[in-house]
């Protein structure tokens, strides 16, 4: 047998994780937010261009507290 092998015991395997279900983790505030400020989900990419257009600076949305130091 392989000496190291030996010393590292049992082979252990990754534990099972179960597949994802759509739907199951929910909206994010983050999608709230947007969705409340916009009518409706509108990609990064879309309100950067919405806000060059308009003048005003891209307003930025954090998932969870925001810790600023």
């Amino acid at each position: 047998m392989n000496l190291l092998r030996v010393l590292r015991g049992k082979h252990t395997t990754k534990r099972k994780v179960l597949p994802y279900i759509p739907g199951t983790i929910g909206v994010s505030a983050v999608s709230e937010a947007i969705i409340r400020d916009y009518g409706r989900f509108v990609p990064r990419r879309i309100r950067r261009k919405i806000a060059k257009i308009s003048g005003v600076p891209l307003k930025v949305y954090y998932n969870g507290p925001v810790i600023r130091g």
